[in-house]
């Protein structure tokens, strides 16, 4: 049932990048079939009177086994173990180096650039913007990502590198079977050669249970993949989508009747503010010690849009409860809500930087975003007379690849004239260069607007 509801959606309804009538039906057809063809395979069995439940079991394990093993030889391309295939440059050296820094890794998902917000909000001011610039943060005003996606953009900036052809089907197959471009790359294994303890963080903003809260991972495998092994074997399930929206709809409803007033506080103070005490916890390590990398994912300002400016929790409705963007049609929600979420985003965000002074004032410490926004806020621009048509080509580059890109602290490693030419390709090449122009040269910078497969 699984893999039959699974290669229908998957192949022929686009699911759930376009979640319509289609699936809609398909999900009625199977709930009315299934349960029909269920008992007729129970009534078969009682009849033909099989007593034996191993032989039951052994012939549903060995076709599930099939079923699998059918899948995944499908889903491996030639050559998928090979990394340098992908990449389109040679690959940077991890060598021991003369840093020891700490280093403090701040994406925020889908941030945009200095340049980008100041079209999109002309009369709004960006406090985490005025803060790196009072603490002599270098801030790149227009900067971009080199890929329009989060897996992408990530894996280029781990391995400092370029990939060979991101539109080819065998190549998208390929950097899912690579540790995710992040596990063994570049940068991990440059931080592993220099003896640095690795700490990955993500930071989540979940409406559904009107929670904020950090988790540790233990690689960037379980930070990107979102579904258990359970709830992938059963995600394309029909009865498996009507428990999930019955249970979303009944928190809904509990939450309503009886909301958490601590939960839609203003948290402006770190007393209150779950994000900044688990990584206050996390950072003091620092005071002590050096060779720490901190990767902290912050899943905002990325969609969906849930908070307010001053992070308390707004309500909305359930169909905007989503990260996929598009599925957010009307165009000034869009834009309402990413300005709310950035704000809400840049409170966490200075605190932290303040957090991780006050223990170290010789950190390196990176805030960058991985891919723009994809809010697509073209009729906005146009109302406030602020686009003409020969800018929707470098609006629409804006849009997907203009992010947020500043590099700051205390560490000796930064005060060379080479920070000023950080881009996403090239930030680690330069912080683990050290000032060392040798060890890693730098590569030439590009932008791939067009390719979008992963958001």
């Amino acid at each position: 049932m699984n893999s039959f509801e699974g290669y229908i959606i998957s192949n022929y309804l686009s699911y759930p990048g376009k979640i319509g009538g289609g699936v809609i039906y398909l999900r009625i057809i199977s709930l009315i079939t299934f349960p029909i063809i269920i008992c007729s395979i129970l009534f078969f069995l009682v009849k033909k009177k099989i007593q034996n439940i191993k032989v039951f079991l052994f012939s549903f394990i060995f076709c599930l086994t099939v079923i699998s093993i059918i899948n995944f030889s499908k889903n491996i391309p030639p050559h998928a173990t090979q990394a340098k295939d992908n990449w389109k440059f040679e690959k940077a050296n991890y060598k021991k180096v003369k840093i020891e820094d700490n280093i403090f890794f701040i994406v925020a998902d889908a941030y945009i650039s200095q340049k980008y917000f100041n079209i999109l909000y002309p009369n709004q001011e960006n406090i985490l913007f005025d803060t790196l610039n009072n603490k002599n943060f270098y801030l790149k005003e227009n900067s971009f990502s080199s890929y329009p996606s989060t897996l992408l953009s990530l894996a280029s900036i781990f391995n400092s590198n370029y990939f060979n052809d991101p539109n080819d089907d065998d190549y998208r197959k390929n950097i899912r079977n690579l540790d995710n471009g992040l596990d063994n790359s570049f940068l991990i294994n440059a931080l592993k050669k220099n003896n640095y303890n690795q700490n990955i963080i993500s930071c989540h903003f979940k409406y559904q249970t009107r929670k904020k809260y950090c988790k540790d991972h233990l690689s960037y495998t379980s930070l990107l993949g979102d579904l258990s092994i359970v709830e992938a074997i059963y995600f394309y399930n029909s009865f498996n989508s009507v428990f999930r929206h019955s249970k979303k709809k009944i928190r809904s409803v509990f939450i309503n009747l009886f909301p958490n007033n601590k939960s839609t506080l203003d948290e402006n103070n770190n007393k209150n503010d779950t994000i900044l005490k688990f990584l206050d916890k996390k950072i003091k390590v620092v005071k002590k010690t050096k060779n720490n990398y901190f990767n902290i994912v912050l899943k905002v300002p990325h969609a969906p849009f849930v908070v307010n400016s001053n992070c308390s929790w707004k309500n909305i409705p359930d169909y905007e409860d989503t990260v996929n963007i598009t599925l957010i049609k009307d165009e000034e929600t869009r834009v309402k809500g990413y300005i709310d979420n950035v704000n809400c985003v840049n409170s966490h965000l200075i605190k932290l930087i303040s957090l991780i002074e006050r223990y170290d004032d010789e950190a390196i410490i990176i805030l960058l975003g991985d891919n723009g926004s994809h809010l697509k806020p073209f009729k906005h621009l146009k109302n406030l007379k602020l686009i003409k048509s020969p800018n929707m080509k470098l609006l629409r580059k804006y849009d997907r690849n203009g992010v947020l890109l500043s590099v700051g602290g205390g560490s000796k490693c930064l005060k060379n004239n080479e920070i000023k030419k950080i881009n996403h390709p090239n930030l680690f090449r330069i912080i683990l260069n050290c000032g060392d122009k040798k060890i890693n040269s730098l590569i030439n910078y590009q932008v791939e607007v067009e390719s979008v497969f992963v958001q």
